[in-house]
């Protein structure tokens, strides 16, 4: 038997998703919060992302790791093949 994921894990990770991706075509900086100013599930959630996507975590077996080190190019690569942009430009 499969194990079912909350609807609730699904719904918050498939908005920040979607704002994430909007984010990356717009080369702009990702607003966390935005996607849960208009949530239904807000005042159940309080926001607690982490508790609130961890079954989806689990069942992945992918984590978020805070302590990542960032790189523009690498960032502005990403962005551009997620969007379908061929040339990488960096100031």
């Amino acid at each position: 038997m499969e194990d079912r994921l909350p609807h609730a894990s699904v719904v918050c990770a498939a908005r920040h998703f979607a704002a994430a991706h909007e984010s990356a075509c717009s080369e702009t900086v990702m607003d966390w919060v935005a996607p849960c100013a208009e949530c239904p599930r807000l005042k159940s959630c309080h926001m607690d992302w982490m508790k609130v996507a961890k079954p989806l975590f689990n069942a992945a077996g992918i984590y978020p790791k805070v302590d990542r080190p960032s790189s523009e190019a690498g960032a502005l690569q990403l962005v551009h093949a997620i969007c379908g942009k061929r040339e990488v430009t960096t100031t």
